[in-house]
């Protein structure tokens, strides 16, 4: 019993840190952005960023972030709401190998309008998927992720392994949440995207989409 709530204990912590990890340079997605001195609206207000300005991730508390802003003398916090994950930023090494995608699609998903494998934002979805994986392996000891791969445009399916059901409930919605996350930073572009996670039989476990 005791290592089963070791083991959800773990997983909860690893998905609070999903999105990014120290180090990671993040994007500024909000028109002004105020940077507080500490993790909740409660703290002062140091300074403010704007849209499209880069930082670099410290450390995280729940759901606000430190970061380093170029160009100003103090650090600050940020709610994890107004950033994303900078596009194209180089992940960390790898802690083990890309492991092969799987093959589950929507329903008539193939044909016209597909992105293609070999298309860079892809490519970069697949680097950022790898990297929580190795994430979980040094975390719980486990893979959470099976592969990921296109299907309509704009379109993603990640297939999880059978340990996505020990994650809890809201570890898997953050999860989502960061993959979503990373999908738009990889794919840029305005089109509508959606990302949905597949578990091993197939069948949709979780989805999100939006602009």
């Amino acid at each position: 019993m005791w290592l089963g709530r070791l083991f959800g204990f773990a997983m909860a912590v690893l998905a609070t840190a999903a999105m990014a990890g120290s180090g990671d340079p993040l994007v500024v997605t909000g028109d002004v952005v105020n940077v507080r001195a500490g993790p909740g609206t409660g703290n002062p207000v140091l300074f403010h960023v704007s849209r499209d300005q880069q930082v670099v991730e410290l450390t995280r508390t729940g759901d606000w972030i430190q970061v380093q802003v170029p160009g100003e003398a103090a650090d600050g916090w940020i709610h994890q709401s107004l950033l994303e994950v900078a596009r194209g930023a180089p992940t960390a090494p790898q802690a083990l190998e890309a492991v092969p995608v799987g093959t589950a699609r929507a329903p008539g998903s193939a044909g016209a309008g597909s992105m293609p494998p070999e298309n860079d934002g892809i490519a970069r979805f697949r680097d950022n998927v790898s990297e929580l994986n190795a994430r979980a392996v040094a975390v719980a000891g486990v893979e959470l992720f099976a592969g990921a791969e296109p299907t309509d445009s704009g379109t993603v399916q990640v297939m999880v392994t059978e340990a996505w059901d020990l994650v809890p409930e809201a570890g898997q919605q953050s999860y989502t949440n960061a993959l979503f996350d990373h999908w738009r930073a990889a794919a840029g572009g305005s089109e509508p995207l959606r990302l949905q996670v597949v578990d091993p039989g197939g069948a949709v476990v979780s989805e999100k989409s939006g602009p």
